[in-house]
């Protein structure tokens, strides 16, 4: 993938200082997603934008170090995180970092890999050990290069998916339809590139690789 390169930083779980600054740097504009600003302070990077109702994080408004500072009231129907993916579409993202996103509240976890889904393709969820993209078969197929050995998981979102396949896999699958459960998971690269199509339905991809290791047909 190429094109405007957003960053956008959560408040979940911390990822390790440096794979947080060299993503940041990287990006064409970085989002402080409410409290998530706190992990770019601790890496002296000032954000292009802050979005968030301030409830998780104790700084007023015209106090917040940012070149543009968006705050929402609480009493909203949409996360700081949605509001901040919203913001990057807008702007003209063509793909989308999701740092400091998993972990601590399952709830948020489960709301961003839910995100994921809209922009199958477009938005990555990124810790210290997996990427994690979505995929239809309007995006074509998902190449990974990974390091054999390395593990990678598939699960089917909002009903079954159909037509399966991957290869460069440890368990190579041919035209296999997949149920919510846990079919998809720890299958291991034994080459230096897996690819991975389906036919129909929605795929979440959790790879042991970086976000520059993924490809996607979008």
């Amino acid at each position: 993938m190429s094109g405007k390169l957003f960053s956008i930083v959560c408040n979940g779980r911390p990822i390790d200082n440096g794979l947080l600054k060299k993503y940041v740097a990287d990006s064409d504009t970085v989002i402080a997603s409410d409290a998530g600003l706190l992990y770019l302070q601790k890496i002296d990077i000032r954000p292009d934008v802050f979005i968030g109702d301030l409830d998780s994080l104790d700084i007023p408004a015209d106090k917040i170090d940012a070149g543009e500072v968006i705050v929402y009231d609480s009493e909203k129907d949409q996360s700081d995180t949605e509001l901040a993916v919203q913001y990057a579409i807008e702007k003209g993202a063509e793909k989308i970092l999701l740092l400091c996103a998993a972990g601590r509240r399952i709830d948020h976890l489960l709301a961003n890999i839910a995100l994921l889904t809209r922009y199958p393709g477009r938005l990555i969820m990124v810790d210290d050990e997996f990427s994690v993209i979505a995929m239809t078969s309007e995006t074509g197929a998902v190449n990974l290069k990974m390091i054999p050995g390395n593990m990678f998981s598939v699960f089917c979102y909002g009903g079954k998916t159909t037509g399966l396949y991957e290869t460069g896999s440890h368990w190579e699958l041919e035209n296999i339809t997949l149920i919510p459960g846990s079919l998809g998971l720890s299958n291991e690269a034994v080459s230096g590139e897996v690819g991975i199509s389906i036919e129909t339905g929605t795929l979440i991809v959790f790879a042991e690789c970086g976000v520059n290791d993924i490809y996607v047909n979008v």
